[in-house]
């Protein structure tokens, strides 16, 4: 039972870290690349980001049930968790922190055809929509019920955000200056 969530959660982690490199610009790492660099219950040696941010994932999930960042530093400091690892883990914990504060609303209250911010815990923040299919592809002839979609991709099931807040304002861009 034990490996199995590890492998559930390696899974989560890889297919985080892949979509991550990705939308920076980095088309070719995919989930068969991340399953070839595994070395044991890490990525080899000479990979440390990589193996930081997998540290951080986990000491991440450890603690995500408390509040208390507190509890996240001596879970930390009991694994000895690498400088990197805590680095990440701390993001990691703090984006799950938040998405409970800050303006974040339950996914069930998103509007509909509206690009918003969205977040779930092992997929961080994203922008994406609430809208039909049909409505993006007008060859899909098709009576779907709403999905959530992004630049790229659709939403479903385990992959969908759990919560939203709306599009932030750009900067004030003062013309007058230029």
């Amino acid at each position: 039972m034990k490996n199995e969530l590890m492998d559930k959660e390696r899974g989560a982690f890889e297919a985080w870290y892949v979509a991550d490199a990705q939308a920076q610009g980095f088309p070719n790492m995919t989930a068969d690349y991340m399953a070839s660099i595994r070395e044991g219950d890490g990525y080899g040696d000479e990979r440390h980001m990589l193996n930081g941010k997998w540290d951080g994932w986990q000491a991440a999930r450890a603690t995500k049930n408390t509040a208390s960042f507190e509890a996240f530093e001596s879970w930390a400091a009991s694994v000895r968790l690498s400088p990197a690892g805590f680095t990440h883990g701390r993001m990691i914990w703090q984006a799950a922190q938040d998405a409970h504060h800050e303006g974040w609303q339950p996914i069930e209250t998103a509007p509909l055809h509206k690009r918003v911010m969205v977040w779930r815990e092992d997929g961080g923040v994203w922008f994406a929509q609430l809208t039909y299919a049909h409505d993006l592809d007008e060859s899909l002839d098709e009576e779907d019920e709403p999905a959530w979609f992004s630049a790229c991709d659709r939403h479903d099931g385990d992959e969908a955000p759990t919560h939203w807040k709306p599009e932030p304002a750009g900067p004030a861009i003062d013309h007058a200056a230029k």
